[in-house]
C-alpha cells in the first residue's frame, strides 16, 4: 500500500477523497507579491484536482483546526514568464494548532513547507507562540532551493520550527532539496517522520553538503519505516546548532528513536555517515556564541544523547554510523556494506565500509572520551563483502558496550570486530524476521554472482520489498538485462512474501 502511494505522488496522481466537495483554485480569493500569487488559507479547503500544473502559487496558513487538501494538484514554483522561483511553497502564522496539509505535490520553490512563524527568530519564540499538532500527509516536495553559486537561496524540503510539538510527517517524498530534507529547529519536540522516502537531499555544492533529516537541537522525535537513498551529508544528523545569531540552546538533540529504516548509498566520503551523532562535535565554527572547547579557539561541544538506532537496515553505505557523544544505543540492526559505485559517477568506487565507528579526537584530548555507548544484538556482512574488513570501530579512547552481535550466519562476532561482545550460547536460530536475497549475475557487483545473502534481522515485510527494487536499480547501472534480483521474507522460518525483479526493465 505504501509504495502504491509513493508511486501515486511521484506521477501527481493522489485523488481528492472530497472531489464531490471541492473548489476551484481560481475561485479562491489572491493576491499578488513580487509576481507570486498568494493564497490565504483562513478555512479548510479541499481543491478541486486539474490536469495541468499550477505556476508561481504559495499558500500561507492563518487559522488553527483546518486542513488544506491540494487535491493531488502539482504546483511549481516557477513563476510565469519568468525564470524566477517563488519564495517558498507554504507557510504559517503563529501559534496555530491542529493543521493537517495532505496530497499535494510541491517543486521549483526556493523553499519548500516553513511549519514555523515567519516573523519569529528563535529568540522570540516560545511554546505560545510554536505550532502543535501539524499533520503533513501524503505530500511531495522536490527540487528545492537556488543552485546558482551567486544566488544560493533557500532549499529545505521542510522546516519544523521552533517550539513546535507533537508534528506528524506522514506518507512524504522529499527528493532533491539543495539543503537538508527536513530541518527539526531547537526546541521542537515529539515530531513523528513515517512511511516517508528521502531521495538525493542535500547537495548544496559544499564539499560535505546537508543531511536529510536535520534534528537540530530537538529532542524525543521519532524516525520509522522510512526510506533514504543517495542523500549527501548524511541521512540523519543530530546536533545542537552553535550559539546561531547569538541564540544559545540549551536544549540539546536527545532522547531521540530511530527506528526500522533502510539507508543506502550516501554519498558520505567525506565524513559523514548514514547517521551521525553530535554532527558538530569540536567542529572549526565561526560566528559561535557557545563557549568554546578549552584550549581550543574556535571549537566547540556538541551535545547529542540517549538516542536509540534499532532495527534498521544499512545497506551499501561508506559509513553507517558515527557517534561523537556518550550515551546511545545501537541494536537489532542490519549491516550490509559493501564496495560500491558512487551513483553519480560510476567511475568512482568507494571501498572503506564501516557500520559503525565511536569517538572523537577533541573530546579524548580533554579527558572526555565517548562512553557509554550500548552496540547490542546487531547483524553485519559488511566485514564479508568489502576489502576493508572493518566492522565496528573504536576511536580516541571510546568506550562501548558488545553483546549478541553476528555475522550473517548468526555466528558470534570475534574480538577483532566486536570487541568483548558475547552471545547467548543457545542463541541459535535466526531472528524472527529476516529477507533472503538472492541476485544472479548482478553487472554492478563485484563477484559479479551473489545468491542466498542473508539480508536482514527484525526486518519489516515492506522493507524487505523495496530491498529487491534497491538491489535492482543497483545491478543495472549499465542495462544489462542477464539478472534477476528476488527477496524473500520469513517470520518465524515462515516464508510470507516473494518478490522479484528482472532484467534491465521491471
Amino acid at each position: 500500500m505504501r509504495n502504491l502511494l509513493l508511486t501515486l505522488l511521484l506521477t501527481s496522481g493522489v485523488t481528492n477523497a472530497n472531489a464531490g466537495e471541492c473548489v476551484n483554485l481560481n475561485s479562491l480569493p489572491s493576491s499578488n507579491i513580487d509576481n507570486e500569487r498568494l493564497i490565504i488559507v483562513s478555512e479548510s479547503i479541499a481543491l478541486c484536482p486539474q490536469e495541468e500544473i499550477i505556476l508561481g502559487v504559495r499558500f500561507k496558513l492563518k487559522a488553527s483546526n483546518i486542513t488544506l487538501d491540494c487535491g493531488g494538484n502539482t504546483f511549481d514554483g516557477t513563476i510565469p514568464s519568468t525564470s524566477e522561483k517563488t519564495s517558498r511553497a507554504l507557510d504559517s502564522a503563529a501559534a496555530l494548532e491542529d493543521v493537517t496539509i495532505e496530497n499535494c505535490v510541491f517543486k521549483n520553490y526556493q523553499k519548500g513547507l516553513l511549519l514555523t512563524p515567519a516573523t519569529l527568530g528563535i529568540g522570540g519564540a516560545d511554546y505560545t507562540t510554536g505550532l502543535k499538532r501539524f499533520r503533513v500527509k501524503n505530500v511531495a516536495v522536490r527540487d528545492i532551493g537556488v543552485y546558482d553559486a551567486n544566488n544560493p537561496l533557500g532549499g529545505e524540503g521542510v522546516i519544523v520550527g521552533a517550539y513546535s510539538q507533537d508534528f506528524l510527517i506522514d506518507s512524504v517524498v522529499v527528493e532533491n532539496t539543495r539543503l537538508s530534507g527536513i530541518y527539526l529547529e531547537a526546541y521542537s519536540v515529539r515530531t513523528r517522520v513515517a512511511n516517508s522516502s528521502f531521495i538525493h537531499n542535500g547537495f548544496s555544492g559544499s564539499a560535505s553538503g546537508r543531511e536529510a533529516i536535520a534534528i537540530d537541537a530537538s529532542s524525543e522525535n521519532v524516525i520509522s519505516n522510512n526510506l533514504f537513498k543517495d542523500n549527501k551529508y548524511a541521512a540523519i544528523a543530530t546536533y545542537k546548532n552553535c550559539g546561531e545569531a547569538g541564540v544559545t540552546r540549551t536544549m540539546h538533540a536527545n532522547d531521540n528513536l530511530i527506528e526500522r529504516n533502510t539507508f543506502s548509498y550516501h554519498d558520505n566520503y567525506n565524513g559523514g555517515a548514514a547517521i551521525i551523532i553530535a554532527a558538530r562535535q569540536a567542529a572549526a565554527l565561526s560566528g559561535c556564541s557557545d563557549d568554546a572547547m578549552p584550549g581550543y579557539g574556535n571549537r566547540y561541544f556538541d551535545y547529542s544523547r540517549h538516542n536509540v538506532i534499532r532495527e534498521n537496515a544499512f545497506v551499501n553505505n561508506v559509513a553507517s554510523i558515527k557517534v561523537m557523544d556518550s550515551f546511545q544505543t545501537i541494536s537489532g540492526n542490519t549491516f550490509h556494506g559493501t564496495s560500491w559505485n558512487d551513483l553519480s559517477d560510476p567511475n568512482v568506487k568507494h571501498k572503506l565500509v564501516y557500520d559503525a565507528v565511536v569517538g572523537n579526537a577533541q573530546l579524548a584530548e580533554l579527558g572526555s572520551p565517548v562512553i557509554g555507548v550500548s552496540i547490542l544484538d546487531n547483524i553485519t556482512r559488511t566485514s564479508t563483502t568489502n576489502v576493508s574488513g572493518k566492522t565496528f570501530v573504536l576511536n580516541h579512547g571510546a568506550a562501548a558496550a558488545f553483546a549478541g552481535n553476528r555475522d550473517q550466519n548468526y555466528h558470534c562476532l570475534p574480538e577483532e570486530k566486536s570487541p568483548g561482545n558475547a552471545c547467548a550460547e543457545l542463541e541459535t536460530l535466526p531472528p524472527p524476521n529476516r529477507c533472503e536475497v538472492a541476485v544472479t549475475k548482478c553487472p554492478a557487483h563485484p563477484r559479479e554472482n551473489w545468491l542466498d545473502a542473508t539480508y536482514g534481522s527484525n526486518v519489516i515485510q515492506s522493507t524487505c520489498a523495496a530491498r529487491a527494487r534497491q538491489l535492482w536499480d543497483w545491478c543495472r547501472l549499465d542495462d544489462s538485462d542477464s539478472y534477476s534480483v528476488t527477496t524473500e521474507f520469513f517470520r518465524n522460518n515462515v516464508s510470507l512474501e516473494t518478490t522479484t525483479y528482472n532484467g534491465a526493465k521491471r
